[in-house]
């Protein structure tokens, strides 16, 4: 039996899918080492990554949920992550994150 958890399979793919951007291509997160990179998209849909950036290197830190074609964020003084989506008909949805970016919690 292969002892290979499957959530593990799923960020090494999500890593592996990393490969074909590069950081310039990520929106950078103000005062951190974070960025947004979307990743595909469809219509008036995006999929979104959240990852950390060090020089020209990614790594993924999770999958956002909201499909929104425009995002950005910032991060506070105290390292809370903030995140502005906008999809077409301007409607605004904030998420934050006060784990590094592993999970966010939608706030309006």
């Amino acid at each position: 039996v292969e002892d290979m958890p499957e959530e593990k399979n799923k960020e090494e793919d999500k890593n592996e899918l990393l490969k074909n951007f590069t950081a310039e291509d990520a929106i950078k997160i103000e005062n951190s080492d974070y960025g947004l990179l979307e990743v595909d998209h469809a219509g008036a849909r995006s999929r979104w990554f959240f990852v950390k950036i060090r020089g020209d290197n990614m790594t993924f830190i999770s999958e956002l949920k909201d499909t929104s074609p425009e995002v950005a964020g910032r991060m506070d003084e105290d390292g809370t992550i903030h995140l502005e989506f906008n999809d077409i008909n301007n409607n605004k949805t904030t998420y934050i994150s006060k784990d590094g970016g592993r999970t966010f919690e939608k706030i309006k």
